[in-house]
């Protein structure tokens, strides 16, 4: 078993994301970002955790342990919640979400989408 251990730094103009932050608030969950299609809820489990780990990265949905600030802490399995933070970004392309992650293993990773694109990918392309 792989747990992920993730902090989700949301990084833009002050206002922008106070406005992210108070509409997502403690009530910050992946189904809530982008709700799993009540299609999918009525069929087995197989159906539905197919649609989270292609659409969320993860098989399931999270709470946040922590919140300082303009950062979210959560646990993933047994991933990085990659589509989804990308999918944020979409979504309010004028913020920056900066993704740093540990496993359990030891593994670290990093990554900051704007935009819908990969800032590190970006970097190293250049």
């Amino acid at each position: 078993m792989q747990w992920v251990d993730n902090e989700l730094e949301i990084i833009g103009p002050k206002e922008l994301v106070s406005d992210f932050l108070t509409s997502n608030g403690t009530g910050f969950c992946f189904n809530k970002i982008k709700p799993i299609p009540k299609e999918f809820l009525n069929k087995n489990q197989c159906c539905w955790e197919i649609w989270t780990e292609e659409n969320w990265g993860v098989e399931w949905d999270i709470q946040p342990t922590d919140f300082i600030l303009n950062k979210v802490y959560f646990r993933t399995y047994p991933t990085h919640p990659i589509p989804l933070i990308k999918h944020l970004s979409l979504k309010h392309p004028l913020l920056t979400f900066s993704l740093s992650t540990k496993d359990n293993l030891g593994h670290n990773a990093n990554f900051s989408f704007v935009g819908g694109f990969d800032f590190y990918k970006l970097l190293l392309r250049m």
